[in-house]
């Protein structure tokens, strides 16, 4: 039986990434065990049981916390030694370098960093320069590397990893999306979410789901708001700023009157239901899940040209893809779609039709299923 350690962050990566996931691997006879940080609010006992999966709580965090960070190794090193796995897993940054240095010295024959995306893209002068030197170090640890999309992959080789040490599972995306999931929603549910959150009918609406900064590109959605006030921004996210910059953004926001400003929310198959267009201003992505998920719901996106949307965005085909940082251009496209319903509906049907072709999430758990267990049983 093949012994599979996964390694994550924190416990909402599990959820968005392998809730389900896991179950198949255990479901095809593999013994899967999750190593990922705690959260309040969120019961890793049901995530256990609805995986059958062993899962080990340990405090850690996203930043740098030497003396956290010390007491993670060791106890991921007793976790290793205990369970010695055939295989360990690791995505998300922080975990996978703590995860794959133990892998490493306890030698598990089979070291997988899923890399997910790249966090350098978002840094400048020695900061970035020390995060490539991660992301090398990361992947010599890695017996092997898969990253999420073709842009993430070909960022690393940018940055000096072998390109034969790096692999694209499919079209890449770690879980792909459920087709029934997102099946239209029922009429009084849309109407429900249009009262509760005051989004009028008429007016076109364009969504924002995501974390509010700088890297999702939080002054290009001001500079949206502020200059297109006939279009309803409806902006489902928790506020993440980077600095002053970001939390002055954040304010503006709140304060126009054509914003709506939801925070997190679990379920966005109703704002999808009452939205025209995703936008997505970004600056770095890994595969964008919800340019994934609006296309699944017939909904097309306009985004920035970033690592991550130019995966799965192909400009007036799918969507609309834009400039890098080229805010007037953002504007205006956000600008020409809403007033052409027409166009949006031909995207729209478009996205959905190749989302369901390269990202349907039986297919894409079906690929990586093949990738864990079919190429452990040929090693």
């Amino acid at each position: 039986m093949t012994t599979i350690l996964f390694g994550v962050t924190s416990p909402h990566t599990a959820l968005a990434f392998l809730d389900g996931h896991i179950k198949e691997l255990a479901d095809a006879g593999a013994m899967v065990h999750l190593v990922c940080g705690e959260a309040d609010g969120i019961p890793l006992d049901d995530f256990s049981a609805r995986n059958s999966a062993t899962v080990h709580a340990l405090p850690i965090s996203r930043d740098v916390r030497a003396t956290q960070d010390v007491r993670a190794l060791l106890h991921l090193d007793r976790i290793v030694r205990r369970i010695r796995p055939d295989i360990v897993s690791a995505g998300t940054p922080k975990m996978s370098l703590l995860l794959l240095v133990t892998a490493w010295l306890r030698r598990v024959p089979r070291r997988v960093y899923v890399c997910h995306g790249l966090r350098h893209e978002g840094m400048e002068g020695q900061r970035r320069a020390i995060q490539e030197l991660i992301e090398r170090s990361m992947c010599l640890l890695a017996t092997e590397t898969a990253a999420v999309s073709e842009s993430v992959r070909e960022g690393l080789i940018d940055v000096g990893v072998r390109p034969s040490s790096v692999r694209v599972i499919g079209h890449g995306s770690a879980d792909g999306v459920d087709p029934h999931f997102f099946e239209p929603v029922p009429g009084d549910v849309s109407t429900a979410f249009r009262e509760t959150h005051r989004i009028e009918g008429g007016r076109p609406t364009a969504a924002f789901v995501g974390r509010l900064t700088r890297d999702k590109g939080v002054d290009a959605l001001v500079a949206a708001a502020s200059r297109l006030t006939d279009v309803t921004f409806v902006v489902a996210g928790r506020p993440e700023p980077a600095g002053q910059a970001d939390e002055v953004a954040i304010a503006q926001l709140e304060a126009l009157p054509n914003v709506r400003m939801l925070g997190r929310i679990d379920d966005v198959r109703p704002l999808y239901a009452v939205s025209d267009m995703l936008i997505l201003p970004t600056r770095r992505e890994g595969l964008a899940t919800v340019i994934i998920e609006a296309a699944a719901a017939g909904v097309p996106t306009i985004a920035m040209d970033a690592t991550g949307t130019r995966d799965v965005v192909e400009n007036d085909v799918t969507g609309l893809l834009v400039t890098q940082g080229d805010v007037d251009e953002f504007v205006a496209a956000i600008g020409t779609l809403s007033g052409d319903s027409a166009r949006r509906h031909r995207l729209g049907r478009s996205a959905q039709r190749d989302v369901l072709r390269r990202f349907s999430q039986p297919m894409v758990r079906d690929l990586w299923r093949e990738f864990y267990l079919q190429t452990h049983d040929d090693t």
